[in-house]
């Protein structure tokens, strides 16, 4: 059995864990209430200071050479200005807002991104990256993935079948 100065020390290490966890779901919670979605407040807490909202994007069934428009949020969680600076793409996406975009302290932005599909059948993949200035997340990455299904042929485009 232990002894009256361990049972205390116990007590109190039971206590300091059970507050630290309380105060770390309340934090998480006012965090998930402020972004919108458990990955960006995953983000904030694992010391990201900016967040692209969705991250990753699936556009599901398309048809070859579809066009869709996506929009992402922007979200500077630090206390400084960021500025976004460029974007590379893998894939035939156009940017629709203009870059440089600037975000202020704790300041959001609002960028569209119009994806072209590819004519090849099956899934996809591509990648984007977000150019900031930041020193602490200076790329901010965004997955596209989807699925080109086959192209529909019009009654103009079968042969006949010879006899």
């Amino acid at each position: 059995m232990p002894t009256a100065p361990l049972r205390s020390w116990l007590r109190w290490v039971l206590r300091a864990c059970t507050g630290a966890a309380v105060m770390l779901i309340v934090v998480y919670l006012i965090v998930w209430r402020w972004l919108g979605t458990t990955d960006a407040a995953w983000a904030l807490l694992h010391g990201e200071e900016i967040v692209v909202i969705p991250a990753a994007v699936d556009l599901g069934d398309c048809s070859p050479g579809d066009e869709q428009e996506m929009q992402f949020r922007v979200v500077n969680m630090s206390s400084s200005p960021v500025t976004l600076t460029g974007l590379y793409t893998s894939c035939s996406c156009i940017l629709s807002s203009s870059l440089p975009v600037r975000l202020e302290a704790r300041g959001e932005s609002t960028l569209r991104m119009t994806i072209h599909s590819s004519e090849d059948e099956g899934s996809f993949t591509r990648r984007a990256v977000l150019y900031t200035d930041s020193k602490v997340s200076p790329q901010l990455p965004i997955v596209v993935t989807g699925r080109i299904l086959e192209a529909v042929r019009s009654s103009d485009d079968v042969e006949p079948v010879p006899p």
